[in-house]
């Protein structure tokens, strides 16, 4: 009982040690100015963090333009600014999906895929596990 107690208090002395050096070295990071830090970006992500996920319904759909629709939303919505994403759904769109397809059209007549490729694709992913 006392051994298991002590293995306990090690492993958790061990992981405050490891936090305190992590927060120390970052302290010195940001001091020395090798990692640039805003204050105010920074409570951002800090209250976006602590931040409990949205839990809502969503009530109604209004009409915009066209084929664009909007749904009003709360306020504990957490936005583009205050999310963990640095990317907005435009800048995602333009610089990761767009990019994405228009590779794979180019490239969609020169790749052939045997039935080979296919079987060891499918081993190499859900083959045994070690």
């Amino acid at each position: 009982m006392f051994k298991s107690i002590v293995g306990v208090a090690k492993k958790l002395i061990s992981i405050f040690a490891v936090s305190v050096y992590l927060i120390i070295v970052g302290c010195f990071l940001v001091l020395t100015g090798r990692i640039r830090v805003s204050p105010r970006g920074f409570a951002r992500r800090m209250l976006a963090g602590l931040r409990p996920p949205y839990k809502g319904d969503l009530m109604e759909l209004i009409h915009e333009k066209g084929n664009c629709y909007v749904a009003p939303l709360g306020s504990k919505l957490i936005s583009d600014s205050n999310g963990r994403s640095r990317l907005t759904l435009f800048e995602w769109k333009e610089d990761v999906i767009r990019p994405k397809l228009a590779l794979s059209k180019l490239v969609r007549q020169q790749v052939t895929v045997s039935e080979e490729d296919l079987k060891k694709a499918f081993e190499a992913r859900y083959g045994p596990k070690v």
